[in-house]
């Protein structure tokens, strides 16, 4: 990939990221996760993927939210998130290097 069509995926997920932080923790408080980790759950842009990122602390609990342990069910928010928003980032991703591509005369 070169550099303008990189920079564009990166930029794409980083704007994907700031809008999709609050659909997560939306999620989250509709599974009805305790606020002091909804607060903490946050969509991140590492080069051009988008990861869901929370303190290390919090793995344990947070684990044990969203796969429930011997005691209480699972109240999954990630997995879903992830399945459901992967294909949003890859459409837009899409999106943005058709047109880069279009702009620098390649798919002319």
């Amino acid at each position: 990939m070169n550099a303008a069509m990189e920079k564009a995926a990166q930029d794409v997920a980083r704007k994907s990221a700031l809008t999709l932080t609050p659909v997560l923790r939306d999620m989250a408080f509709r599974a009805e996760w305790p606020s002091d980790l909804i607060i903490q759950l946050k969509v991140e842009a590492v080069d051009s993927e988008l990861v869901v990122s929370y303190p290390e602390d919090l793995e344990d609990r947070i684990n044990d939210l969203e796969y429930g342990d011997e005691k209480t069910p699972a109240k999954a928010v990630i997995r879903p998130f992830t399945y459901r928003y992967a294909k949003h980032l890859e459409e837009n991703v899409s999106e943005s290097l058709v047109d880069i591509l279009g702009e620098m005369g390649v798919l002319n």
